[in-house]
């Protein structure tokens, strides 16, 4: 499977990786788009950029299968991934402060947007 990741400062490089393992609560997805956003860009040309690290959070793809535990999607559905979600749970987020929950930092794709198929927590994903 290609992934994209910052190869060095400045470049990008396809590599093959590891398919992900979907596991309980889990949606592999086949990315069929990813949008390329600022900190996509500051991380392949920017100050603060390593190699290796992974680009795209922003996909959107349809759904190759399901792990348990995921009743509300089945493969073939067409879905766009979250980068940010808030618990809905916590204290700041019940009191309307969503940005600071901790799960809303959680970026939890695996391997990374920009990879022919990711595993994400359902969670993390719309219709």
């Amino acid at each position: 499977m290609k992934t994209a990741f910052v190869k060095e400062p400045s470049k990008i490089s396809i590599d093959e990786t590891e398919k992900p393992i979907l596991e309980s609560g889990d949606i592999l997805i086949q990315m069929h788009a990813c949008g390329i956003c600022g900190s996509d860009l500051e991380k392949v040309f920017g100050e603060y950029g390593q190699p290796s690290m992974r680009l795209g959070h922003e996909p959107a793809g349809i759904v190759l299968d399901v792990g348990t535990d995921v009743s509300e999607f089945k493969k073939g559905d067409r879905v766009f991934t979250h980068h940010h979600v808030p618990c809905y749970e916590c204290h700041f987020c019940k009191h309307r402060n969503e940005t600071m929950c901790k799960k809303y930092y959680e970026t939890n794709l695996a391997p990374c947007g920009l990879s022919e198929e990711y595993v994400v927590p359902a969670w993390n994903v719309t219709h």
